[in-house]
């Protein structure tokens, strides 16, 4: 098959986990056999492109865009101009947008024959940053995904009870997939911002208001004051559009909260999970989270907000006998005084904690297997075209 995929920034993943998704994907249809498609932001250089390019097998193509790069535009205008490109290759046979903004477009690719997936991450209309007309124009794509495209997926339950209370129309549930370490990463890359193994509670996702790091700032500090701890806090996220929001982050900035800015790298990523003590995320709009699924993966005790994407992560992971409880964590959502206690308690219970993530750990590889997620989407693809 040659499938495309448009409404990110592109791979190599450096933004958000909805283009860790499109990366983690495009390489497993990749060493399938499939030809893939991705449109991508445009890179600095020629030569970044390049060296861009090679990082992936010949039978997928990375196709740069440009956009209107401002807050309400970027995704939009790249979606747009990748719609029309993709309904040129004749030999596309399944487009997938991801997301509802892009999905706006859905329509031009089926007018051209091809098979369309719209593929829902997150309910982008509840997002923070948004302002009121913002908000109207994606709770319309919302509807335009389950309209137009031939199958809509979303990667939580609570999306796929959303969608069905709001618009009475089905979607497919395929959640997130882990990729499980079966290696140790001794500290190297963290070295550089005074972090150690097992030193430092880790924040990772786009520093934005719906991501709660100024809830965990709050908490953070008062855990530490209240336990007299030594542990930092390490900021790792792309700052995105919201500047004053970040300039407001910046000011916490000091020796034990320390600001990482958006870690490249796979063994970078690898070392900064697999050496941390803790990880949190404090959102309060998410689909399946990518971070989460991957810190529970390298056994890190793990604290949420508790919308439903998120404790619906720690769902089935047994009650421990020596616990007396689930092995996950989570909190009353922009409660920094619960936050805090959650971490208090993990910073004053070292083995209870490391015991946490290794039944998280546990929990990941049985239920949220790469592989199955990859089959599942491959499925609906190949149904679609009539492949049997």
């Amino acid at each position: 098959m040659k499938i495309a995929f448009v409404g990110t920034r592109g791979i190599p993943a450096d933004y958000g986990g909805t283009e860790t998704y499109v990366d983690r994907l495009t390489q497993n249809l990749a060493e399938r056999g499939d030809q893939v498609v991705v449109y991508c932001k445009k890179s600095a250089s020629p030569a970044e492109k390049r060296e861009k390019d090679a990082l992936y097998p010949e039978n997928v193509t990375r196709v740069e865009i440009p956009s209107i790069a401002t807050k309400h535009l970027d995704n939009l205008t790249r979606s747009f101009f990748s719609t029309l490109h993709v309904c040129l290759d004749r030999d596309v046979q399944v487009v997938q947008f991801n997301n509802v903004g892009p999905a706006f477009f859905s329509f031009l690719p089926r007018l051209f024959g091809k098979k369309v997936v719209g593929a829902i991450r997150a309910i982008d209309s509840q997002r923070e940053k948004w302002n009121p007309l913002a908000k109207a124009f994606l709770r319309f794509c919302e509807f335009v995904t389950l309209r137009v495209p031939h199958i809509a997926t979303v990667n939580s339950h609570a999306m796929k009870e959303y969608y069905l209370e709001k618009y009475g129309k089905e979607t497919i549930y395929i959640p997130n997939g882990a990729i499980i370490p079966t290696d140790s990463f001794e500290p190297d890359f963290i070295k550089s911002f005074s972090l150690s193994r097992k030193g430092y509670v880790l924040f990772a996702a786009r520093l934005e208001p719906e991501k709660g790091c100024h809830t965990l700032i709050e908490a953070f500090q008062k855990a530490v004051a209240e336990t007299g701890s030594d542990l930092k806090l390490a900021i790792a996220g792309h700052k995105g559009f919201s500047p004053e929001y970040y300039a407001g982050l910046r000011v916490h900035e000091s020796d034990n909260i320390k600001f990482l800015g958006y870690v490249d790298g796979q063994k970078d990523l690898a070392e900064l999970f697999d050496n941390a003590y803790a990880f949190v995320l404090p959102s309060s709009v998410e689909g399946m989270s990518n971070s989460l699924l991957t810190a529970m993966a390298y056994a890190v005790p793990s604290v949420v907000s508790d919308i439903p994407e998120n404790v619906a992560l720690f769902d089935g992971a047994p009650v421990d006998d020596t616990l007396n409880d689930h092995p996950g964590l989570s909190f009353r959502l922009e409660d920094a005084e619960d936050l805090s206690r959650k971490l208090a308690y993990l910073f004053t219970n070292p083995q209870e904690a490391a015991h946490r993530g290794a039944l998280l750990k546990a929990h990941v590889t049985r239920n949220y297997s790469m592989e199955t997620m990859c089959d599942n989407t491959r499925r609906i693809y190949a149904e679609l075209v009539g492949e049997s």
